[in-house]
């Protein structure tokens, strides 16, 4: 008797091709009670909007609003918050360990989590086309527009939930709320006149900006999200593993490159992306607790001038300090060579200009000295470096209203020993033309206290690990 022939296999899982950890979180975030009612929400909402400004009016632009800001909360907020225990859970929960037996890296483990939950906000991005096409023909709208706008939000969106798993590592919510919080209130801000526009059929292009401008912002956004999914990355990684060394150097890369296209262009707002950039930089590389693994250091012995290059491309909070150091000075020869874009941002003389990138290095370096003086060895040094710095901002954010009422005089002293209010104080012009000098000699001392206390922990560090060592060779 001939056996049957059975029939083909059919699709019915995903495809081996595909990574096992946006596999795993695929298959969990698809059967989230969170993503099946967003999606269903979102399908009803979208429907009655539809059909209720359909039968008051042929004219589909009036029910533009509603339905571009129904999406933007869908794809901009609902969608990255879930994004923001990826990391956390798989540390409360202690599976991290068992993921790590897989023999998948860090990186993987980190683009696993971000992948799933942009397939997700595809997943309700490319729901709502019908909704476009039916607009469409209704009239009164450029589809052309809005589907630019639609790539431009889906864009957008990855940046933020790349935001929100960067995040997921620290555990303290007050941090979270630190940074999501301005975050989604500029994306809003940022794409409100957009929509606007867009839906009232006045252009093509979202925020009418020229070509040269995306060449310039879709890099940066890129880099930006890489960067950030990195740094989770290495907030779970082994300690002999570094993944710092590649991302200081793309780092030095970027902000060279922003410096240049900023003074080139001679624009405020591209000057206050370096300022951004070097924040940014600084809150990651100053939160590293040294590594206690000698191999780390192995790869920068091998290589001629390694000991140069450790100095400012080794992992933690010392080398750190150099590396922001670097980026400080080049800013310092960014400004001096070209004045002109700092005139255009309100800092009109040379001494102006060298306050505040004095005012700036000194306002992310005074936070890593005080941690270092209370809780060196903080499990999380990335939470205590940042509460240390928004108490430090609270303060200056207190004494602005002195400033502002011009009450400067009686309270220089504390002005310029406090180098966020500084910063705050060149920027409104609260400061003579004789002041600078004296903020910038102030900022001077603040750094060099700060530069002694990180030698002098480092020095203890360095001793630690030597008498480690010495007790590991008599074993």
């Amino acid at each position: 008797m001939s056996r049957m022939k059975l029939p083909e296999s059919v699709f019915t899982d995903f495809s081996d091709s595909i990574g096992p950890m946006v596999v795993k979180e695929l298959r969990q975030g698809l059967r989230a009670r969170s993503f099946t009612w967003a999606f269903l929400f979102v399908q009803l909402l979208l429907l009655i909007f539809m059909v209720g400004g359909f039968v008051e009016s042929s004219d589909s632009r009036d029910t533009a609003g509603s339905f571009w800001f129904l999406l933007q909360v869908a794809l901009l907020v609902v969608m990255p918050l879930r994004g923001l225990n990826a990391l956390n859970v798989e540390v409360k929960l202690n599976t991290m360990e068992l993921i790590s037996l897989t023999r998948m890296s860090a990186w993987r483990i980190t683009v696993g989590k971000w992948l799933a939950l942009m397939s997700q906000s595809v997943l309700l991005a490319i729901a709502v086309l019908p909704y476009i096409v039916l607009r469409y023909f209704f009239g009164g709208m450029n589809v052309v527009a809005e589907l630019v706008l639609l790539l431009v939000v889906i864009g957008l969106s990855g940046l933020v939930t790349a935001l929100m798993v960067g995040l997921s590592v620290v555990s303290n919510f007050l941090i979270r709320c630190f940074f999501t919080v301005p975050v989604l209130i500029l994306v809003f801000r940022f794409l409100g006149e957009s929509v606007y526009r867009v839906s009232r059929g006045d252009g093509v292009a979202p925020f009418n900006l020229e070509w040269e401008a995306w060449l310039c912002i879709v890099p940066a956004a890129i880099f930006l999200g890489c960067y950030l999914l990195d740094m989770a990355a290495s907030r779970i990684a082994p300690e002999a593993v570094n993944y710092v060394t590649r991302r200081r150097i793309a780092a030095l890369c970027c902000f060279g490159a922003s410096l240049v296209l900023s003074h080139f262009w001679a624009v405020p707002a591209a000057l206050l992306l370096s300022f951004s950039f070097l924040g940014l930089f600084a809150i990651d590389a100053l939160s590293e607790h040294p590594p206690t693994v000698s191999s780390v250091y192995e790869p920068f012995r091998r290589l001629p001038g390694g000991r140069i290059l450790e100095t400012f491309f080794a992992p933690g909070w010392c080398s750190g300090t150099w590396f922001i150091f670097l980026l400080s000075a080049l800013m310092a020869v960014a400004a001096l060579l070209s004045p002109q874009a700092w005139i255009s941002s309100d800092l009109d003389s040379a001494g102006m200009s060298i306050a505040m990138i004095l005012s700036v290095t000194a306002s992310l370096m005074l936070p890593l000295a005080i941690m270092l003086l209370s809780r060196p060895t903080h499990p999380e040094p990335v939470v205590s470096y940042c509460l240390t710095g928004i108490f430090l901002v609270t303060i200056a954010v207190s004494m602005m209203p002195f400033v502002e009422r011009g009450d400067l005089p009686g309270l220089i002293q504390l002005v310029v020993l406090l180098p966020p209010l500084s910063i705050f104080a060149i920027f409104r012009e609260s400061v003579g033309s004789h002041e600078p000098l004296m903020f910038s000699v102030v900022q001077v001392l603040v750094l060099l206290f700060s530069v002694a206390v990180v030698l002098w922990k480092n020095l203890r560090v360095r001793r630690a690990m030597a008498q480690a060592r010495r007790e590991d060779l008599s074993v």
